[in-house]
């Protein structure tokens, strides 16, 4: 596809589609290995052809359509402006369906349209071309090889300046219609671009060129418009796609339909895998039709159905955070054979049964007992052929997917006859080339015999990663899979290079892991914790460490840093060595800020400034009005005001700067912070674990609880009574408002420091009873909220497939409102058809094999029963929270009555019915009305 001509221009993913059922909390049969493996060979079996549900390229070779208009004659191309207003005159306005009606409408449709009896295509070589685009078309939409496809003129477009054509989905024009091609004719215009969508993706397509025919198809359910023309004459012809093969049914919704049924079953893996207990396989190893070396193993080089099935688990494996590698896998066994007769010994080194030689299953010598065997991954590589791994010795072939992988002849064979002192043996190997699958949790497990013995290509599989997430890749599986890996080395025992080796019986085929990758890696993820996990094992201290550092100081908690860096700085011997330390934090610190938002590169120097002046040099005498005149430019950042002020405070104890400019300079300080104080939440650098329930973008709580308590502490004289009363105000106030992460990191810990001290008589005043009381009743109002109704209605949403007796009877058993739990024996193959239907939704299924097999199967809750039981959990939470406080201290300050009314949870009531249905009835939508705007 020529890009100049015609650029996808984007793709994106639906966030509620298949990603988000890799954490539904639901776990189902599909965690059993027998069943996954089964299902795993079920689904990929189904899979034929591979394709998009829309795509576009160019028309092959340099052909024109001959196009002639009654009344005008030829038309020459590329199109030019006189022609074009003169096709104007000659169209009509191109109506669209509604229901049963064909109207014209310009607000939803502004096109010109020709009838095929009104043009002509005159060029004798044009009903080729369409013919062989057809089966182009019918290849990338993914239309099995056995369906014969045609493509029928339908109508001439012409989009003038403004036209447009609004979203919406084609029908069934003629008989087996099931897909739209439009070929382009040369113009110049811009604007017009194509958006496709379906089951949550989007295509972007454009095609401006002068001097080629492109092309552009989808299928007929697929929701697609073409954006208004900004300038020139976009001329089209478009074709109804027919399928000739009968009882064959094509659409991208049965495409989808089968890549659904996959992404289900991985993303039951998934859930199982992280559940403690459950018997989910640590691995999957899949076997390819063809065999590949080493030397050109890679995604790109696969062939037919192995590209088709690899192209598909690609996509579905990082939507449920599956690893997917690539991997040359050798069997071995060895054992007894029989002689051959000859009474001799000869040895056959090689034997190739895919040499085409149909008699030579004939040299092959039956193995009568096995003495030793081995399956091993020799090769374990990614999408792009590099190797990962080496070696990994595989425990049994439980983890194949294919039944009976190695009935069959050995590839080749090392034959032994009969020596006088022993009897003929025999060594059968097996070479496959497969797909490893392994759940992200389960990698570390996985490979966990080949860290210790470098087997792991750790350096280069790190570095290629962070060039992916640094490209700021659309796919989020590359971050996760960087952010385990990292976590994977921070768990591993370090090991001397002399321990590498000895275990691997000589020198190791990788080198170590580089402990500053680790830290390099958690400045490209800007992941703050998993910065100071690294650091917290770190022992090394070369320089560029030390940059990446920097980096951090303007991407991390800078309140932080300078004691990280003072502790690394100690490990360093020489005076210059630590004077070239301190230079390369300031050199990434510096490249930092200039990669972000250069109104923001003020005040993270300004701000780093002042910590350095008063942490790292405390010597050394910042000017007061500095001090002032900076808190008053970033007087709403209360977190790091407030630790400022602390800081003046301990600086004038400990004698450091002088006592009565400080004493001014702090109460300034407070008279900037106080007024705008506020409890600062903002989305946080630290990221969940993968695996851990995926949602919006996790928050933090700037406020550090500590530097609150200590503030309030100092601010005990009478000349600070105003500022101290108006702090409390604020964290009342702030309570209602405040994001509910600020509870959990503040407020608590907040409220335990004041406790503790409740004793003390300028600790328990009213002010102190008032904060506490309020804090903990927005808390229980906010987060526990009122007790919801629920319904008790068990009927549930039909899942069945409609055609088989099966799962009739599952669709009755599911909308019967009565009924929770159903039994039904069923043989394996049945199973796992039911298994298939029940994938993706709230309802459990279990296979009970203590008699006759039998498939149980749960309803999950419904919305108001399952709002009930998150209603239950976060009152749990709240009590061990308000728990972790000291009860007889809050006892004591708020008194027995509000005490008991804060304990146990008073102020959740249940919620009143017509509330309850207001809330549900805000959740329904109204049907989309689907028209027909072609």
């Amino acid at each position: 596809m020529d890009s100049e001509l015609l650029t996808v221009v984007s793709q994106s993913s639906d966030e509620d589609g298949a990603a988000s059922s890799a954490t539904d909390p639901e776990v189902d049969d599909c965690s059993e290995p027998d069943d996954i493996k089964l299902s795993l060979d079920q689904a990929l079996s189904q899979f034929k052809t591979f394709g998009s549900f829309a795509t576009s390229g160019n028309v092959s070779g340099d052909v024109s359509t001959g196009l002639s208009i009654q009344g005008l004659g030829r038309i020459a191309f590329p199109l030019i402006e006189y022609q074009a207003k003169q096709l104007v005159q000659a169209c009509h306005r191109a109506p669209f369906g509604k229901g049963s009606q064909t109207i014209v409408d310009q607000n939803v449709r502004k096109t010109w349209e020709l009838n095929p009896d009104q043009f002509e295509l005159l060029n004798p070589a044009w009903p080729l071309v369409i013919d062989n685009l057809t089966k182009t078309i019918s290849k990338e939409l993914g239309c099995a090889p056995e369906v014969s496809v045609k493509a029928n003129l339908y109508k001439l477009l012409l989009y003038e300046q403004g036209a447009f054509f609004k979203p919406h989905k084609d029908t069934e024009k003629e008989p087996g219609m099931f897909a739209t091609l439009v070929v382009c004719l040369p113009s110049e215009f811009e604007g017009g671009a194509v958006v496709t969508k379906h089951c949550g993706k989007t295509r972007v397509f454009e095609s401006h060129s002068s001097f080629h025919h492109s092309y552009i198809s989808w299928y007929a359910d697929v929701t697609h418009e073409v954006q208004p023309i900004i300038s020139g004459y976009r001329i089209a012809l478009v074709y109804n796609v027919i399928n000739n093969t009968p009882g064959n049914e094509q659409s991208a919704s049965l495409a989808i339909a089968q890549k659904q049924k996959l992404s289900n079953m991985l993303c039951g893996w998934h859930r199982a895998a992280n559940i403690e207990g459950m018997s989910a396989p640590e691995a999957l190893v899949y076997q390819l039709d063809h065999q590949y070396t080493d030397a050109h193993l890679k995604l790109q080089a696969l062939k037919g159905l192995d590209r088709v099935k690899a192209e598909y688990l690609k996509e579905t494996c990082e939507n449920a955070d599956i690893c997917f590698y690539l991997g040359s896998m050798e069997y071995r066994k060895e054992g007894s054979a029989e002689d051959d007769s000859y009474g001799r010994r000869y040895k056959r080194r090689h034997y190739d049964n895919s040499d085409g030689d149909e008699d030579a299953s004939s040299g092959i010598h039956a193995l009568e007992d096995i003495l030793e065997e081995q399956l091993t991954l020799k090769r374990i590589i990614d999408l792009d052929g590099n190797i990962l791994a080496m070696d990994l010795e595989l425990d049994d072939e439980d983890l194949i997917v294919q039944e009976g992988a190695f009935e069959r002849e050995p590839d080749h064979e090392d034959y032994e006859g009969y020596t006088g002192n022993a009897g003929a043996t025999a060594t059968h190997w097996f070479h496959d080339t497969v797909i490893v699958l392994i759940p992200l949790q389960y990698r570390e497990k996985f490979f966990k015999d080949l860290w210790p013995k470098g087997r792991v290509n750790i350096n280069d599989w790190m570095r290629r990663l962070m060039q992916v997430v640094q490209a700021d890749s659309p796919s989020d599986f590359s971050r996760k899979d960087l952010i385990e890996l990292s976590c994977s080395l921070v768990r591993q025992k370090p090991m001397t290079t002399q321990e590498r080796n000895r275990n691997f019986l000589g020198k190791a085929p990788f080198e170590a892991s580089d402990p500053d990758l680790r830290i390099s890696a958690s400045v490209v993820l800007k992941d703050q914790q998993l910065f100071e996990e690294v650091l917290s094992t770190f022992s090394a201290t070369s320089l560029p460490v030390f940059r990446d550092i920097g980096t951090a100081m303007a991407h991390f908690n800078f309140l932080t840093i300078p004691a990280v860096i003072d502790a690394l700085l100690n490990r360093v011997s020489t005076f210059h060595g630590r004077v070239q330390a301190v230079e390369k934090v300031k050199e990434g610190f510096k490249l930092a800020l200039e990669v972000q938002n250069p109104r923001n590169d003020a005040r993270l120097a300004d701000l780093h400034q002042v910590r350095y002046e008063l942490d790292l040099t405390p010597g050394s005498q910042l000017t007061f009005d500095s001090l002032v005149s900076l808190a008053k430019r970033f007087e709403s950042n209360t977190a790091f005001l407030v630790a400022l002020a602390n800081r003046i405070f301990e600086a004038k104890k400990e004698k450091k700067i002088d006592e009565p400019q400080a004493d001014v300079t702090f109460r300034e300080l407070l008279d900037v912070v106080t007024p705008k104080f506020k409890v600062e939440c903002r989305k946080s650098v630290k990221r969940s674990r993968p695996g851990a329930q995926q949602g919006s973008d996790p928050v933090e709580c700037l406020l550090i609880a500590e530097h609150v308590d200590q503030l309030l502490h100092h601010l005990v004289d009478d000349i600070d009574s105003m500022h101290r009363k108006t702090i409390i105000d604020k964290l009342m106030s702030e309570a209602e408002l405040c994001d509910l992460i600020a509870f959990e990191t503040f407020y608590f810990p907040f409220l335990a420091k004041l406790l503790g001290r409740v004793k003390e008589s300028h600790d328990r005043g009213p002010a102190h009873q008032q904060i506490v009381l309020k804090v903990l009743e927005s808390y229980i109002q906010r987060y526990v909220q009122p007790e919801p109704l629920q319904t008790g209605n068990m009927t549930r949403s039909q899942q069945g497939c409609t055609r088989c007796a099966d799962c009739k009877a599952l669709d009755i058993f599911l909308l019967d409102p009565r009924l929770k739990t159903w039994r039904f024996p069923v043989s394996r193959s049945r199973r796992a058809h039911l298994h298939q239907m029940l994938e993706g939704t709230s309802n459990s299924h279990v296979t009970d094999r203590s008699g006759l097999e039998t498939l149980v199967v749960t309803k999950g809750a419904d919305a108001t029963t399952a709002k009930h039981n998150e209603w239950k959990k976060r009152c749990e939470i709240a009590k061990t929270q308000i728990r972790g406080l000291d009860q007889g201290n809050l006892r004591l300050l708020l008194g027995q009555e509000e005490y008991k009314h804060i304990t146990q949870l008073r102020a959740t009531k249940k919620a009143s019915t017509n509330q309850t249905i207001a809330q549900l009835n805000r959740g329904q939508r109204h049907p989309v009305e689907i028209i027909d705007l072609t």
